[in-house]
């Protein structure tokens, strides 16, 4: 998971409580800070114990969140230019087949693919 702000860290959490293991990454040292209570509140909300959220660990890197995944989505901010150099960096760095997906509101992916 690539971004740690209000959609990464839930995304994060419902492919944990999914029973996948999860590496978050996020270049804001606050985003990551405040991750654990985030997903402290979501597993409140939903009535779930201290085991899904321990399976959403941060990464220090793009490189080590994305090492041996089997799907990467990102949640950056709307910035095509932004998305266009994660995919790139992602692209480069993620295993040969894995599923790469963006949570874009309102950029069209083939921005997103400079297409």
């Amino acid at each position: 998971m690539l971004g740690a702000g209000l959609m990464g860290h839930a995304i994060a959490y419902l492919f944990a409580r999914a029973g996948h293991e999860v590496r978050v990454h996020d270049p804001s040292p606050a985003a990551i800070a405040a991750l654990p209570d985030r997903l402290a509140q979501i597993a409140r909300l939903l009535g779930d114990g201290p085991a899904v959220a321990a399976r959403v660990r941060a990464a220090d890197s793009l490189e080590a969140a994305v090492a041996g995944a089997g799907c990467v989505i990102e949640a950056a901010p709307e910035d095509a230019g932004l998305k266009r150099e994660l995919f790139a960096r992602i692209e480069a760095a993620a295993p040969a087949g894995a599923i790469l997906a963006s949570n874009t509101s309102a950029i069209p992916i083939a921005t997103i693919a400079g297409r």
